[in-house]
């Protein structure tokens, strides 16, 4: 495993959810506008974070699309193969180290994966185990600068958080996207310029996440 068991991170399994996650997710898109106009707060810090790691400059990455039954081309043209992944990571993980920046993956892995991804240990810190409920994402989220992502659920809930997001997008993304990302309050988002092509939506981002810090 990729530096779980000391995670200053590590998530409190025994506090009781901020919000409760079915009925949320479905006013996701709602209260993430009210939120962006000054209309709705956000819960009050996680209280099992130490303050220490509440101001650690952290990055959250989610870069593959859980996988519906009915929708299983789609989340194959929103996923980032792994080894792009692995690739993008080798250049980042220097800078961070550099930086003092923590870097948090919830993507969800394979063994094979897993073990390839182990020789950024102590600087790569894999969470997707630990996330039992919407609660575990955002304790983590509370202590991540900027949220990259191809998960529009986990763009709306940084929105709500104030967390700078920055989403990754195929080359005919969801039409809502579109038609939102020339608002001030929309979320970042590089999509692809070629079908199956990350190469300059991850050049953006890499060049998007050290300008933020």
């Amino acid at each position: 495993m990729v530096a779980q068991g000391d995670a200053p991170w590590r998530i409190d399994q025994n506090r009781a959810p901020l919000i409760h996650p079915r009925p949320y997710l479905e006013m996701m898109p709602f209260l993430a506008l009210m939120a962006e106009h000054g209309r709705l707060q956000p819960p009050a810090p996680v209280s099992s974070i130490s303050p220490d790691d509440q101001e650690t400059k952290g990055i959250l990455f989610c870069w593959k699309s859980k996988i519906d039954k009915g929708e299983k081309l789609w989340a194959y043209l929103r996923s980032i193969p792994f080894p792009i992944i692995q690739s993008f990571y080798q250049e980042l993980i220097p800078w961070a180290q550099a930086n003092q920046i923590k870097i948090i993956d919830i993507t969800k892995y394979n063994h094979a994966e897993i073990q390839q991804l182990s020789k950024f240990k102590n600087s790569l810190y894999l969470a997707s185990d630990q996330l039992k409920s919407l609660n575990d994402t955002v304790q983590l989220m509370q202590i991540s600068k900027l949220i990259v992502s191809i998960d529009t659920s986990l763009i709306h809930v940084a929105q709500w958080f104030n967390r700078k997001p920055l989403m990754l997008c195929p080359k005919f993304p969801d039409g809502r996207w579109i038609s939102t990302s020339k608002s001030p309050s929309s979320p970042t988002i590089f999509s692809q310029d070629f079908l199956y092509d990350w190469s300059q939506p991850l050049e953006k981002a890499m060049n998007e996440i050290k300008k933020t810090f």
